[in-house]
């Protein structure tokens, strides 16, 4: 599975999913782990240089990917299915 992400139209950059079967897996590795899931999660960073609004871009590589959803991280990242918590 690969999508390419850019933002704020620079060049996109190529995030690859893990496409290996890993022999007697027991769900600990990243491939055996999205098999349990049924899903994998792709992430990458970037360095924002301006406070502000931002345009993300989404480009398939791939056929047939389906994005659940895209959660962007300012500050330290949290290890939760539904993201960081939100301060209102």
């Amino acid at each position: 599975m690969r999508v390419a992400i850019g933002i704020d139209g620079e060049e996109p950059v190529l995030i690859e999913g893990t496409n290996r079967y890993m022999n007697d897996s027991d769900g600990d590795d990243r491939w055996g782990k999205g098999v349990l899931e049924n899903n994998e999660k792709l992430s990458f960073m970037a360095e924002i240089s301006q406070e502000g609004l931002h345009t993300l871009q989404m480009y398939y590589v791939d056929p047939g990917i389906i994005v659940d959803k895209i959660v962007i991280y300012t500050s330290k990242k949290t290890q939760s299915y539904f993201a960081q918590p939100v301060k209102l």
